[in-house]
C-alpha cells in the first residue's frame, strides 16, 4: 500500500512543501522519528486532557452535592417517598458518574499504552541512551497497571464517600425522627 508522505524541509527562504509517493517501510529514519514525536505529543496532550476532564467532572459532581445537603439540611421534614426518591436520584447520579469516570480511565490506560510503547521505541525506557548508565525514565513510567491511588481510584473513592455522605443525610437527618412510629 502506497501512502502519500508529505515531509517539509526547512530552507532559509521558509518551509519547502515536499511531496514523494512511498509506503511506510521506505521512510527515512527521520521521517520515522518525526511522526514518534509528534505522536507522542499527541499522546501527553490527550493524557493530561483526560485527567482535568475527569477532575472537572467530579468537581462538578461534588459541586451538585453540596448543593443538595444544603436543601437536605435546611428542609425540616422529609417525606418517606421524597427519602426514596432522593436515595434513589443519588444512587443513579453515582451509577452513572462512576461508569463515566471508567471510561475515561480505560481512554486513559489505552493512551498509556501508546505512550510506553512509543518511550520504548525512541529508547527513553532502556539505560545508556540518554544518559550515561541510567535511563531517561524511571521504570515505574513503564508500568500501566493501576495503583489504588492513582488518579482515577481517588476520584472514584471520593464520588462514593460523596454519595454516602449524602445518603447519610438523608436518612439520619435529625427531623427524620419525626417518622418513627413509636409504639
Amino acid at each position: 500500500m502506497k501512502v502519500e508522505s508529505k515531509t517539509k524541509a526547512g530552507t532559509e527562504d521558509g518551509q519547502q512543501e515536499i511531496e514523494n509517493s512511498l509506503s511506510p517501510s521506505e521512510w527515512s529514519w527521520e521521517d520515522k522519528l518525526k511522526i514518534l514525536l509528534a505522536e507522542l505529543q499527541e499522546r501527553y496532550a490527550a493524557s493530561h486532557k483526560i485527567r482535568e476532564r475527569s477532575l472537572q467532572f467530579t468537581l462538578w459532581i461534588s459541586g451538585m452535592a453540596v448543593g443538595l445537603s444544603w436543601l437536605l439540611i435546611s428542609q425540616k421534614i422529609l417525606a418517606f417517598a421524597q427519602q426514596i426518591a432522593l436515595t434513589l436520584l443519588i444512587v443513579v447520579l453515582f451509577g452513572g458518574a462512576l461508569h463515566f469516570i471508567m471510561g475515561l480511565q480505560r481512554g486513559f490506560q489505552n493512551n498509556r499504552k501508546a505512550m510506553i510503547t512509543i518511550e520504548r521505541v525512541l529508547g527513553m525506557h532502556e539505560a545508556s541512551v540518554f544518559l550515561p548508565n541510567t535511563p531517561l525514565l524511571p521504570p515505574e513510567y513503564e508500568k500501566t497497571e493501576g495503583k489504588w491511588s492513582s488518579h482515577f481510584c481517588t476520584l472514584s473513592v471520593w464520588l462514593g464517600l460523596v454519595t454516602l455522605a449524602l445518603l447519610i443525610l438523608i436518612w439520619a437527618h435529625p427531623y427524620c425522627a419525626a417518622h418513627v412510629v413509636k409504639p
